[in-house]
C-alpha cells in the first residue's frame, strides 16, 4: 500500500504500473477538529458528548490512570469518525503503458463502509479505511488524475463528503474497472472502449459488471468505441449492508445523495452505449429491493451512440427529482430496450424522470439528508409521487429528447416534463406517459415509417404475477400532443391515445384556462397524422397550433383534404403539410376524461386522422 494522509502522492513510469491483487494506493484525509467551547466539529455537527465528557472528566481527575484511558478511548473514537475527514492528499499518476490490478464486483470492490455513529441508534456510510485490494483512491478529499498509455483496469474513488474531489482518468486504451465519486467531477475518458458486455445464452441478456456510483457528481464517460455500464448508482441509496429496518441499533440507513447537480453523460462516438441496470451483484437476489435501488439514476441523463442505445434487461429504472434535470437518448441506428412475455403478462424496459419534490430526501432547515426512510417507501413512494404544491418542471423550457436514426423500441417512458420522441424507420411497442405544465407545451411522437404496437398486456417486475392493461399513449396536462407516422399508426389493444388534463396530477393547473366546475382543466390537444412523413420543427408546431384555435369540431380527413372540414381549415392543414396529397383514413378510437368521476367517454365527433 502506497499512502499518504494530507499529502500529495505523484507517480510517473514510462511502463506498466501493476497492482496486483492487493496494490492499493490511497489518501486518507485527516480526522475533524472539534471546538470544545461551542460543542462543534468544522462540518458543523454537535460535538460528541462522550468525547466532551471525557475532557471534562481528565481535567477534574487528577489525571488518574483510569481517566487518562478514559481519554484515550475517546480520542480513539474520535479518530473512528471516518465520514467526517477531510483535506485528503491529490494523487497524480501517468504511465506511458497501462494500470492493472483486477476487476471486482460492485460490491466487493471493498471501498465502502459503514461505522459507529456513538450516541446514535444507526451507523454511517463512509469510504472503508481497512486496507482494501487493488484500487486507487482518495478517501477524505482530494482530486485523482490519471493518465495511460494503454488500457486501465482496476478500481478507482475520489470518495471525500467534506471537499469537491475530481476524478479523472484518460486512457489511450481500453477503460474497465469500479469508479466512484461522491463531491465535484468524474471524467472517465478512453481512445478505446469503456468495459465490455456479451451476450449470455444461458440467462438470455446481456453481462456487464462496471459499476459507477455518483453523488453530488457531474459524470461523463466517453469512448471512441462503446460505452457499457451495469449500473449508475447513489452509494448511500444503494448498498449491499443496507437493511429494510431503521429502528434498530447498528443498521445502515438508505438515503438519496444526489443533488439538483447531478448528472450523467454517457458518449460513444463510433460505438454502441448499454446501461444494463444490474450485474451479478453479491448478497442481492433478482427481486430484492436492494438490487432495485441500484436503478435509480441521477435527475439529468444523456446517452449519445453513434450505433445503437441498449437498455438490455427488463428493468425499471428510476430518475432522481430535479427541477432542471432532463432526458437525452440520440441514437444513429436504434434505441432499444427489452420485451418479455412471461406467458402471464409481458413488460418492457421502463424509465421514469421523478417529479417528486426535493424536500423528500433534503432538509433545507436542517441542511441535511434525511436518513429515516425505509427503502422500499423510497422506491415506491418518496420517488414517484408528484409535487404537492406546482409541478417540479414548471418553467422549464428544455423538452426530453429522444431521437434514434432507424428505431425505436420496447421502452417505457414516464416523462415529468414535454417531450420529443422521434424514430427515423419506427416506434416499436412505446408506452408513454407525458405530462404538460403551460397550454404552449408541445410534445411529439413521430416515426419516418411505422407507429405499431404488439397485443399485450403488461406485468412489472416486482409483482410479476400480477397482469396490467397495456397503457397505450397518455398526454397529461394542457398544451398539445402531435403523434405521426409517414406510414401506419396500429396500437392494437392498448388503451390508445389519451389526453387526461389534471386528472391524476391535480397541480397541472395553467392560470391561462379555465377550469370547468369540477376543478379540471381542459387537457392536451391531439393531433394524428398517418400517411405522411414530416419531422416539424417546434416553431411550425406552434404555428400550427396557433391557426386551429378556435376550430371547434373533429373532422375525418380521407383521400385529400375532404369537404367535412370549412375552407379556413383545409388551408391551414394545406399550408402544414406542404401541399394538396392523398392521405389513406385510419382507424382509431379518441377518449377524453372528464366530469366529476373522471370517466372517460368518447367525442361525438369523428376522429380527425389524415
Amino acid at each position: 500500500v502506497l499512502q499518504t494522509a494530507i499529502g500529495d502522492i505523484h507517480a510517473e513510469t514510462g511502463g506498466d504500473i501493476l497492482l496486483g491483487d492487493y496494490g492499493s494506493i490511497r489518501t486518507t484525509g485527516r480526522m475533524p477538529i472539534y471546538d470544545t467551547d461551542d460543542n462543534k466539529n468544522e462540518s458543523g455537527e454537535n460535538y460528541q458528548n462522550y468525547y466532551a465528557t471525557a475532557v471534562t472528566t481528565y481535567n477534574n481527575s487528577n489525571k488518574k490512570t483510569k481517566d487518562k484511558n478514559t481519554l484515550s478511548a475517546a480520542i480513539y473514537n474520535r479518530s473512528q469518525l471516518f465520514w467526517l475527514y477531510r483535506d485528503g492528499g491529490d494523487i497524480a499518476i501517468r504511465a506511458g503503458g497501462k494500470i492493472q490490478g483486477t476487476k471486482k464486483t460492485i460490491t466487493t470492490a471493498g471501498w465502502e463502509g459503514e461505522y459507529k455513529d456513538y450516541g446514535a441508534t444507526t451507523n454511517r456510510w463512509s469510504a472503508s479505511y481497512t486496507p482494501s485490494s487493488d484500487s486507487i483512491a482518495t478517501l477524505g478529499g482530494g482530486n485523482i488524475n490519471i493518465e495511460t498509455g494503454g488500457d486501465f483496469l482496476t478500481q478507482a474513488a475520489a470518495m471525500g463528503q467534506n471537499d469537491e474531489a475530481a476524478l479523472k482518468i484518460l486512457a489511450k486504451g481500453d477503460l474497465d474497472g469500479q469508479f466512484l465519486t461522491m463531491r465535484g467531477e468524474s471524467l472517465l475518458s478512453t481512445l478505446g472502449s469503456f468495459s465490455t458486455y456479451t451476450f449470455d445464452k444461458t440467462l438470455n441478456k446481456y453481462i456487464t459488471t462496471t459499476g459507477i456510483g455518483m453523488a453530488d457528481v457531474s459524470l461523463t464517460v466517453q469512448a471512441m468505441g462503446s460505452v457499457a455500464a451495469a449500473a449508475i448508482y447513489n452509494p448511500t441509496l444503494a448498498n449491499k449492508d443496507i437493511t429494510n429496518t431503521i429502528t434498530s441499533a447498528n443498521t445502515l440507513p438508505s438515503y438519496l445523495s444526489y443533488s439538483a447537480e447531478s448528472k450523467a453523460s454517457l458518449n460513444a462516438f463510433f460505438g454502441s452505449a448499454l446501461l444494463a441496470g444490474t450485474d451479478n451483484y453479491s448478497n442481492l437476489s433478482y427481486y430484492t429491493t436492494n438490487l432495485e435501488l441500484y436503478r435509480v439514476l441521477p435527475g439529468s441523463l444523456s446517452m449519445r451512440a453513434e450505433r445503437d442505445i441498449l437498455f438490455p434487461n427488463v428493468f425499471d429504472f428510476i430518475m432522481a427529482p430535479d427541477p432542471d434535470g432532463n432526458l437525452e437518448l440520440i441514437a444513429g441506428h436504434d434505441i432499444q430496450g427489452r420485451y418479455f412475455n412471461s406467458g402471464s403478462g409481458s413488460s418492457s424496459t421502463s424509465l421514469l424522470m421523478s417529479d417528486a419534490p426535493m424536500s423528500n430526501f433534503y432538509d433545507e432547515t436542517k441542511k441535511e439528508f434525511i436518513t429515516t426512510r425505509l427503502p422500499k417507501e423510497i422506491l415506491d413512494q418518496w420517488l414517484t409521487q408528484h409535487s404537492p404544491d406546482q409541478p417540479l418542471h414548471k418553467g422549464d423550457g428544455i423538452p426530453v429528447h429522444v431521437e434514434a436514426g432507424n428505431d425505436i423500441s420496447n421502452m417505457d417512458f414516464t416523462l415529468a416534463k414535454k417531450a420529443e420522441i422521434i424514430a427515423g424507420r419506427d416506434l416499436l411497442d412505446i408506452r408513454y406517459l407525458g405530462q404538460h405544465m403551460d397550454s404552449d407545451d408541445v410534445s411529439i411522437l413521430a416515426a419516418g415509417r411505422d407507429f405499431l404496437q404488439l397485443e399485450v398486456n403488461r406485468t412489472t417486475m416486482d409483482e410479476p404475477d400480477k397482469v396490467v392493461p397495456y397503457q397505450g399513449i397518455t398526454q397529461a396536462g394542457p398544451g398539445s400532443l402531435f403523434v405521426i407516422a409517414g406510414n401506419n399508426i396500429d396500437l392494437d389493444n392498448s388503451n390508445g391515445i389519451r389526453s387526461i388534463g389534471n386528472t391524476e396530477n391535480q397541480t397541472l393547473l395553467d392560470s391561462t384556462i379555465d377550469p370547468s366546475a369540477s376543478g379540471r382543466i381542459k387537457g392536451s390537444d391531439v393531433t394524428v397524422i398517418a400517411g405522411y412523413k414530416m419531422k416539424p420543427t417546434p416553431a411550425q408546431l406552434q404555428e400550427f397550433i396557433s391557426s386551429m384555435k378556435g376550430v371547434s369540431y373533429l373532422y375525418t380527413v380521407a383521400k385529400g383534404i375532404s369537404d367535412s372540414a370549412d375552407k379556413s381549415t383545409a388551408e391551414i392543414l394545406r399550408d402544414f403539410l406542404a401541399g394538396d396529397k392523398s392521405y389513406e383514413e385510419v382507424e382509431g378510437q379518441l377518449f377524453t376524461t372528464k366530469g366529476e368521476n373522471g370517466e372517460e367517454t368518447k367525442p361525438n365527433k369523428d376522429l380527425a386522422a389524415f
